[in-house]
């Protein structure tokens, strides 16, 4: 029961946002518009039509997508390992691959993939001794390992010795991440880490690491708010993987906002 209860949590976390999405508003303008165009009411139909194109357009938009990553990921500088303190371990957020589900034959990079690389980059700078490796499942497959698990096969083809790494293998989202890390790191009385994860999900990754009372120095990696080379004309013509970047984004942000509430609510409380 308490397996199945986590599952349904963490599908309620990933349906509920969904309902924020720009995809949701778009079919809900078109379906309105159907029911309006059904009764005849054909100047709110056209409205409602116009309404889901516009927000369809909007968020299509290469130039919108790159402001809205950038809005969360220059709130850290992003540094190179020379430029980043040292610190007692390196902290590892999973979501880095792609589970080897058939017909998969093993792990497959994805595109946080960077976050690996960066974390034996920081290794082998000797900013850290440790590192520590956080990533379950979320949605648990018996016959599969943790993220966890999967990272530190890459870590080890990367030179990383598995003397120094340290696998957290049962959260499911980025909450569990933290709590579980910094129970996994108390009794080895290491508090100050440098947290490696992807330069969107670093605010909020960095603020649920601080509540658990670690002290943490981003290394954020995973750029993708990044002004393209190409003219500016294109960035105004509608592509699909802007508005995937659109919804990844406003994901985020969505789930940011609700932990500084809850963090405010907590200490007002």
């Amino acid at each position: 029961p308490r397996t199945a209860n986590r599952g349904n949590a963490m599908l309620l976390q990933k349906l509920v946002p969904s309902l924020f999405y720009p995809t949701f508003w778009v079919l809900a303008c078109l379906l309105v518009a159907l029911i309006l165009q059904a009764r005849a009411r054909v100047k709110a139909a056209t409205f409602c039509i116009v309404l889901g194109l516009s927000i369809l357009v909007t968020t299509s938009l290469p130039v919108v997508a790159v402001r809205l990553w950038k809005t969360l990921e220059s709130q850290n500088p992003i540094l190179s390992p020379a430029q980043l303190p040292t610190a007692e371990a390196i902290v590892l957020l999973g979501g880095g691959i792609l589970l080897p589900s058939p017909p998969r034959v093993m792990p497959e990079l994805n595109g946080a993939s960077d976050r690996v690389w960066f974390a034996a980059e920081l290794y082998h700078a000797g900013k850290a001794p440790l590192i520590v490796v956080s990533g379950g499942q979320v949605f648990p497959q018996p016959d599969l390992l943790g993220e966890a698990d999967y990272h530190r096969l890459l870590l080890l083809r990367m030179g990383v010795p598995d003397s120094a790494i340290v696998l957290e293998t049962h959260s499911a989202d980025t909450a569990e991440n933290a709590k579980n890390t910094a129970e996994l790191l108390a009794p080895r009385g290491i508090q100050h880490v440098l947290l490696v994860t992807s330069a969107m999900h670093m605010p909020r990754a960095s603020l649920l690491f601080r509540e658990t009372g670690l002290n943490v120095d981003p290394a954020p990696c995973d750029v993708h708010g990044v002004e393209p080379l190409a003219p500016n004309i294109l960035q105004w013509i509608p592509r699909a993987w802007a508005a995937t970047d659109t919804e990844d984004i406003l994901h985020e942000w969505l789930s940011l906002q609700y932990f500084r509430l809850r963090a405010y609510f907590r200490q007002v409380l």
